[in-house]
């Protein structure tokens, strides 16, 4: 239900800055599963693997996924094994 007390509407209020931005959503899923999960924070960290900085994101009790690479060098960006997305193993993958 949106903020304006309406059920069914299709639409939710939320404060932007001094305005109110409405979003206006056509659908026929409740929104409850639209929006399930979207205040929820992902849990990132910061790591070196094989002596590149790269931003992860836990994925799981080992594992994490590769969020951004922070590297001077042009030729790390094309090194599969930094590309987002990729899978890592905490304990295997992280080295000093």
């Amino acid at each position: 239900m949106g903020s304006g007390g309406q059920k069914g509407t299709g639409t939710d209020r939320t404060e932007v800055g001094r305005g109110v931005k409405t979003v206006i959503l056509y659908t026929p899923v409740p929104q409850e599963l639209i929006w399930e999960g979207w205040d929820k924070t992902p849990e990132y960290f910061w790591a070196r693997i094989d002596g590149r900085i790269v931003q992860l994101e836990k994925s799981g009790h080992a594992t994490a996924r590769i969020i951004r690479l922070y590297s001077t060098d042009p030729l790390d960006y094309l090194d599969p094994a930094f590309s987002p997305g990729r899978e890592v193993d905490l304990g295997a993958d992280l080295k000093p």
